[in-house]
């Protein structure tokens, strides 16, 4: 609602004992209380609106051209050690995956630039051409994405073009084998 939105625009919408005392001020006053798709478009808008402020840059960030090869890790705990040290946990990926199958997309892309320029290609190495193109379509429109967007970024946004990957690697492993 209209009136929900301009309280929701000059208050912290992430603090919920403000968004339960305002809801009961809305009720309080006859107003219509949020149904379930304004609660939706709210929680949309919010997502939106918070990504569009991240824009700092933070010591964890990487840029989106790094992650495939996993140059910057994201420290998640850090801690004082009785000897003065600090250890920490940091999230980096498998270097083994992550480097495989980036060796892999680019060799399965060298294939598919091969036989795009052969007179006759077999039915096998076609279907294998078209899962894998496929596999490289959902990679491509999970990474590229994180070119577009200004925010801070940060190595995990990468996961979701490693799943496309990874299965690239599947197929590329089942093309070699047969």
């Amino acid at each position: 609602s209209p009136a929900f939105r301009v309280s929701l625009e000059q208050n912290d919408p992430s603090d919920a004992p403000w968004r339960e005392r305002e809801l009961n001020r809305l009720a309080a006053e006859g107003k219509r209380i949020p149904n379930l798709i304004d609660k939706f478009l709210e929680q949309h808008w919010v997502m939106f609106d918070v990504n569009r402020r991240t824009t700092s840059p933070h010591a964890s960030s990487s840029n989106w051209l790094t992650w495939p090869f996993l140059y910057h890790g994201v420290p998640f705990l850090s801690a004082n050690v009785d000897d003065g040290s600090r250890k920490f946990i940091i999230l980096l990926g498998n270097p083994i995956v992550w480097w495989y199958s980036l060796a892999v997309m680019v060799a399965f892309g060298m294939a598919g630039i091969y036989f795009l320029y052969q007179d006759s290609v077999s039915a096998r190495s076609k279907f294998y051409l078209r899962r894998g193109g496929w596999l490289m379509t959902g990679y491509a429109f999970n990474y590229l994405q994180f070119s577009m967007i200004p925010r801070t970024c940060y190595l995990y946004h990468y996961v979701p073009a490693l799943y496309w990957n990874i299965l690239l690697v599947g197929i590329f492993t089942d093309f070699a084998v047969r």
